[in-house]
Formats: C-alpha cells, sequence, structure tokens
C-alpha cells in the first residue's frame, strides 16, 4: 500500500531521538506513523497545540515576522515529529514559490508548510525551511537546572 504522504519531511535535527509516545495509526493508511522523537528538558521547545508533540527548539527560530494562513507564523530551520505533503505551487505575499504543507506526526494537524524553491535572489533564504503556524503550536519554556 502507498503512503499518501509522497516524502518525508527534509528537516532535521541534531537532537537525541528517543520514543516518547506510541506510534499513532495514520488515519488514512491504518499504517503506524513512526515514533516521535524527544528533546531534553533543559532547552525551550514548541510544540504541537493539539498533542503536544515536540517541533523545534528556540535556536532553530529563524524569524517571528511571517505571517500563515490563520495568522501570525516563524519561520524555522528544522522540525522534528513532521512529515510533509506533496509539492505545490503557491502565490504566497511575497511572490509564487513552490511549497509543501506540513503536518505533525503526532495528529496529523496542519501546522504550516516548508519552503522548497522561493522566486527569486531576496526570498531564497526561505528554501528548506519551515513556516510553524502560532495558532497550531506554542512553548514550553527550558527547565531550570
Amino acid at each position: 500500500m502507498s503512503s499518501p504522504h509522497p516524502q518525508a519531511s527534509t528537516s532535521s535535527s541534531n537532537y537525541t531521538s528517543s520514543p516518547t509516545l506510541a506510534a499513532p495509526l495514520d488515519p488514512l493508511t491504518a499504517s503506524p506513523v513512526p515514533i516521535l522523537h524527544s528533546i531534553p528538558s533543559n532547552i525551550a521547545v514548541y510544540r504541537c497545540a493539539k498533542c503536544s508533540a515536540e517541533l523545534t527548539v528556540q535556536d532553530e527560530l529563524v524569524s517571528r515576522a511571517f505571517s500563515g494562513g490563520t495568522g501570525p507564523a516563524y519561520l524555522v530551520r528544522t522540525t522534528i515529529n513532521t512529515y510533509i505533503g506533496a509539492k505545490a505551487t503557491k502565490q504566497l505575499l511575497t511572490g509564487k514559490h513552490v511549497v509543501s504543507p506540513l503536518y505533525c506526526k503526532g495528529c496529523q494537524t496542519e501546522l504550516g508548510w516548508t519552503y522548497h524553491v522561493a522566486p527569486d535572489g531576496t526570498q531564497k533564504y526561505k528554501e528548506h525551511k519551515s513556516i510553524l503556524e502560532k495558532t497550531r503550536i506554542y512553548k514550553v519554556p527550558r527547565a531550570s537546572p
């Protein structure tokens, strides 16, 4: 059976992978979604607002000055516990970009998108980075030592 998610997320992380939750079933294929990864508690982290899966760390934030489909959004270098959908050309505020929707592995919520190709040189810094919509995430501050 082929997966409805044709590509794995191109985002990566240097953080240790360890299972934190039982692998949920993909609602479209009834196949297990890959094990989720964990970030050490001494690092500020952003989580999925629906299932609390860890998505990225504060140090991966590139900009807080972006707009998503639901309002304010963050541009981040890498994510974990995410997967991307099919590439499509979309007209965004800064021109046409080739993007893929970005989903949470824990609950399949659409979190934002990943940029693949930007329209011109002034937008190239977005390539291979992702948008996380603020309404779909929350921040957990770093734990005290």
